[in-house]
């Protein structure tokens, strides 16, 4: 080892150019960079809540759901009907969703004489806005859903995407990007159009790390070159450490 730091001494550009060539086989992997958003490094390890979340987990399974929410007056129009059932189709065709849950297909259980009838609430889409506002008013009376499908207000309704079971290849860019092409059309039929789940706002999150990565990664390099300058005064003491680096 001593005979190695004296010929790099004595030789600093080749130890240079080592790092050099070091650096730029690293920077081929560049493209592979992913920032992951995880709360799971952030938890106590030994936490008896975390435990019991696990508990939780185990027994009951746990289930990744993005929230597609369309915003309007009226909402169950015989115009925009069938295009959001058309968007809910292509949705469910995607690879990673295992499926949806909506007034399409969540059964309004009722009597029809003296027989139980499950079927859905939209399993006919209505003819006129009164009928349309009937079954989002019959869709209210259900405490299942207020407040989880439909909105107290009458302005807003949902439809719970759920993603299969989380694997390491899943992307949460690629969902996310996936959900807004597919909810494309209904931005020119209903005022307001969004997905709302946890790879959106991983994704959101992953975005803006990045952004401000370069908008810091100047700076920093800046504040070290300074600080080296003032600390070494020698060109080859500032260039290595900023190669590593």
């Amino acid at each position: 080892m001593q005979q190695l730091l004296l010929l790099f001494a004595r030789r600093p550009w080749v130890s240079l150019s080592l790092l050099l060539v070091a650096s730029l086989l690293a920077a081929t992997q560049v493209t592979q960079l992913r920032v992951k958003i995880s709360a799971d490094e952030m938890l106590v390890v030994d936490d008896p809540e975390r435990r019991y979340l696990d508990q939780v987990k185990a027994l009951f399974g746990e289930e990744s759901v993005v929230l597609l929410v369309v915003e309007d007056r009226p909402l169950l129009s015989p115009d925009t009907l069938p295009i959001l059932r058309g968007v809910v189709q292509d949705i469910e065709a995607l690879p990673f969703v295992d499926r949806t849950e909506s007034l399409f297909n969540v059964p309004h259980i009722k009597s029809v004489d003296g027989f139980l009838d499950r079927e859905p609430y939209l399993a006919t889409l209505p003819e006129s806005a009164a009928q349309g506002q009937a079954v989002f008013d019959e869709a209210l009376r259900n405490p299942l859903l207020r407040d989880v499908l439909v909105s107290p207000g009458g302005r807003a309704m949902a439809v719970a995407i759920v993603l299969k079971e989380r694997d390491e290849q899943r992307d949460d860019q690629l969902v996310s990007a996936a959900i807004d092409r597919a909810i494309e059309p209904l931005l020119a039929v209903y005022e307001n159009a969004y997905a709302v789940g946890f790879p959106e706002i991983r994704s959101e999150l992953a975005e803006r790390i990045m952004a401000e990565q370069t908008a810091l990664m100047p700076l920093a390099i800046g504040a070290l070159l300074i600080a080296l300058f003032l600390l070494l005064r020698q060109l080859l003491d500032i260039v290595t450490p900023l190669l590593t680096a």
